[in-house]
């Protein structure tokens, strides 16, 4: 009997097939940009349940890419390099103390390898892709979050930042299913999540749609996706526990500050109706990351780039605020709802404090949670589009 579990990029042998059930890929778009050669270079990172995939769909997509004339480059996975060097991964065996230390070395270690992989990419002054087998949050679902949280204070890093700026497991069927489930979650709220199922289709179609994902992330022709917003009832808007989650939906709740700046003074893209450009600062507990993203239309097809930018170059970049319209304060909850990542926010410096839900799929039908509310589909309704918010967006929430 062959059993469905939702997890990521996991098979199944039931004897006589195998069952991949569901894949995830985070992306960090469009990362850097050399100032001096506009050399792009775009980030991603595939993470999942062990030995289901994943190099499938890196060896494919990297010859994909080739062929559109990118660089690219594939960043090995750490505890893959660590297994062969003989530092065997078996971490039932490990002590707290233990757990953590080798966290420590293989998170280092994995920092160091994109580093050094990114600047082999920008010395080459070609425009490149970075593929990485699994990413840094991917360890969070090997320990307790007592041990987890033991790493990240040893560190002086944050969740936040890790989860957004930056063959050798020895698990059970189990184990493995546990895993899975805790990596998508380790992924949650990062702002280009995209989770993969395979719904009514095969192995080589899954594949191809993970390809999509990508090259549509690069601005390379792709299938159409459909962005739906709808407007949404809550009982308390300035609270989003009031949502309605089950207590068992693992979820993540952050806020953004959003700005639109100028077009103008440095996008020189080509649109067919119209440029948008956006300047967002996100986080919680006092640490953020900021980010730049540039919207526009090409032969029909909505491209968003996106790239990390400092603290200092996010102070620069304000300057450019659009003033005909104020910053938007937003606080904003993600989840995932059958294999479906959502994410809900509510405009607080807006009289009235509306709230959307919003979703990105390759269907015009999208599945609405049960526990949401739906007012009415604006999608299209340029009335609760960014602009026309932000012109109503209070100066001095």
């Amino acid at each position: 009997m062959i059993k469905f579990i939702h997890r990521n990029f996991y098979t199944q042998n039931n004897t006589t097939s195998y069952q991949l059930l569901r894949s995830q890929v985070s992306a960090y778009s469009n990362l850097i940009s050399d100032s001096k050669a506009q050399q792009a270079l775009y980030k991603f990172c595939f993470t999942g349940g062990p030995c289901a995939g994943k190099t499938t769909a890196l060896t494919h997509l990297s010859n994909v890419l080739d062929q559109f004339g990118f660089r690219v480059f594939c960043v090995p996975e750490t505890a893959t390099l660590f297994g062969k060097g003989g530092a065997m991964i078996n971490m039932s065996e490990f002590t707290f103390d233990m757990k953590v230390k080798f966290q420590i070395q293989l998170m280092k270690t994995q920092i160091a390898l994109e580093d050094n992989f990114l600047e082999l990419a920008k010395n080459e002054g070609k425009q490149a892709v970075i593929l990485c087998d699994r990413g840094l949050m991917d360890g969070s679902a090997y320990v307790t979050p007592e041990q987890w949280q033991t790493v990240l204070d040893e560190q002086g890093w944050s969740l936040f930042q890790l989860r957004d700026i930056n063959e050798a497991r020895y698990e059970g069927i189990d184990q493995a299913i546990e895993v899975d489930k805790k990596l998508r979650e380790a992924y949650l709220g990062h702002h280009k999540h995209y989770i993969i199922d395979n719904i009514n289709t095969n192995f080589k179609v899954k594949i191809d749609r993970c390809v999509d994902v990508v090259t549509k992330l690069i601005g390379l022709p792709t299938p159409n996706s459909f962005f739906k917003k709808f407007l949404i009832q809550l009982p308390n808007p300035g609270d989003l526990s009031s949502l309605g989650i089950p207590r068992d939906q693992v979820s993540d709740t952050f806020e953004c500050t959003e700005t639109i700046l100028n077009p103008s003074f440095s996008t020189t893209v080509n649109s067919d109706n119209g440029i948008e450009v956006y300047l967002r600062k996100r986080g919680k507990n006092n640490s953020f990351v900021h980010n730049y993203e540039v919207r526009y239309t090409q032969n029909n097809q909505r491209i968003q780039e996106q790239k990390i930018i400092t603290a200092r170059k996010y102070l620069d970049l304000i300057q450019q605020k659009d003033t005909s319209m104020n910053s938007m304060i937003k606080r904003r909850t993600c989840f995932i709802y059958e294999g479906q990542p959502y994410h809900v926010e509510t405009i607080l410096n807006v009289e009235g404090q509306p709230s959307f839900l919003r979703a990105e799929t390759t269907n015009e039908n999208v599945l609405i949670p049960p526990f949401i509310k739906v007012i009415k589909d604006v999608t299209s309704d340029p009335e609760y589009g960014n602009k026309i918010m932000a012109s109503k967006a209070l100066p001095n929430f």
